[in-house]
């Protein structure tokens, strides 16, 4: 009865230890996905601030602009109406 039980418990030994590999692979491959997922939300915020960051940049930049152009509208408006002014005078 023992050597007839030998080879099954054998082939009980190698069937345990390829379902050990096997689970300590997909353990690896759980925890490199979890990393990846922490990665990419990461990187997500990070796109997210970068967005909101161009935003703000792009609003100011904008504003400058059209402060800019009111101000130079104004000064034209101001030196035209010194033009009339003095095309009126003569």
């Amino acid at each position: 009865m023992y050597k007839s039980s030998l080879p099954i418990c054998l082939m009980t030994c190698v069937l345990l230890l390829q379902a050990i590999e096997r689970n300590a692979f997909l353990e690896s491959e759980l925890d490199e996905k979890e990393t990846l997922s922490e990665t990419v939300q990461r990187l997500k915020d990070e796109a997210r601030g970068n967005i909101r960051d161009l935003h703000l940049h792009l609003t100011y930049s904008i504003s400058i602009y059209s402060i800019n152009r009111l101000k130079y509208n104004q000064l034209i408006t101001a030196k035209w109406t010194v033009l009339d002014f003095n095309f009126e005078k003569n």
